[in-house]
C-alpha cells in the first residue's frame, strides 16, 4: 500500500512515523502561521505523516529530532522523539549569535520559540540592544 519494503515498513513503525493522517510542513506552516520558507530554512521537514523539528546542541549538531503528528489524529501522541534522540533545550544553536548585552526569552515549547524568533525583528519593541 505504502510502497516501501518490509525493513523501512519495520523502521518507520518502531520509530513512531506511522499514523493513518497525512501532516504535513505545510499544515504546520498555516496552523502556527509561520512562513513555509523560514521553517525550511530552520531545518523543519516533512517525515512519514509527521514533521521532524531538528534539536541542535551549541555547537550546531543534531542531537535529537522530535516528531510532531496530527493534532486531529487521537490515535497516537501529538509528540514523540526518533529513536537515537537525545532529548535537549530546543534553539540551542542559537546561543552564540546573541549579543553579551543581548536577553534570552524562555518558552514552554519549539512552535512558541519559532513564533517569537519570526516576530522579533519586525517588532518595534523587539529590536536588539546595540
Amino acid at each position: 500500500m505504502e510502497n516501501i519494503d518490509t525493513k523501512q515498513a519495520y523502521k518507520l513503525v518502531h520509530q513512531g512515523e506511522f499514523s493513518n493522517s497525512t501532516y504535513t510542513l505545510e499544515d504546520y506552516s498555516k496552523e502556527k502561521k509561520l512562513d513555509l520558507g523560514i521553517l525550511q530554512l530552520w531545518g523543519l521537514s516533512n517525515g512519514y505523516n509527521c514533521i521532524h523539528i531538528p534539536y541542535y546542541d551549541e555547537n550546531k549538531n543534531l542531537v535529537a529530532t522530535r516528531l510532531r503528528h496530527d493534532p486531529k489524529d487521537n490515535s497516537k501522541p501529538r509528540f514523540s522523539w526518533k529513536k537515537s534522540s537525545k532529548i535537549s533545550l530546543y534553539g540551542l544553536n542559537g546561543l552564540a549569535d546573541i549579543p553579551s548585552n543581548d536577553f534570552i526569552v524562555i518558552v514552554e515549547g519549539e512552535s512558541d520559540a519559532m513564533t517569537l524568533w519570526n516576530y522579533r525583528n519586525s517588532l518595534p519593541w523587539c529590536t536588539r540592544s546595540k
